[in-house]
């Protein structure tokens, strides 16, 4: 792995597997980047980047990476989680494991029983034999109206059940 690296602090401007500099600007595969320019940065080896990392948010010298200001860094990390798209479809098993660790699995069962007829029944079949849980389910609507959770409440627990391997 490649990165540029500003000469007078150390801030990381690109990581890449192919970098070089040019005359005009840092160039990659397929791409060239004009508004750095190449007489005030190095390009270096390094064998991985940090967990986390991303241009801009981190610093290397001497040999050691890092962190430029650890708010500004989660700041980012977040805004780009959030433009992940919801997944549409979660395993049962990663819905049970996400709302076990969410606090919220004992209260399915509650939400489930406090249905009136046929609803609940077709809930509780739906739960119980169902391998899979769309987002747009309507029985996953009304289970989320009932433990008080919000559309993006929502969202972040299908995101979360699909990082679940």
């Amino acid at each position: 792995m490649m990165i540029v690296v500003r000469t007078s602090d150390g801030l990381i401007l690109r990581s890449g597997a192919d970098l070089r500099l040019g005359a005009d600007g840092v160039y990659g595969d397929g791409w060239r980047d004009r508004t750095i320019d190449p007489a005030s940065v190095s390009i270096e080896t390094v064998a991985a980047l940090p967990a986390q990392f991303l241009p801009q948010q981190f610093t290397y010298l001497s040999g050691q990476f890092s962190v430029v200001d650890q708010a500004a860094l989660d700041a980012a990390l977040a805004k780009i989680e959030a433009r992940k798209p919801v997944p549409t479809i979660v395993s049962m098993r990663q819905t049970r494991l996400t709302l076990l660790g969410a606090g919220l699995l004992a209260q399915i069962d509650a939400a489930i029983d406090a249905m009136s007829e046929p609803q609940r029944s077709a809930a509780l079949i739906e739960w119980e034999y169902a391998t899979e849980l769309r987002r747009d389910n309507a029985l996953v609507t009304g289970l989320g109206v009932a433990l008080g959770l919000s559309s993006a409440d929502m969202d972040n627990l299908f995101k979360t059940a699909a990082q679940i391997g």
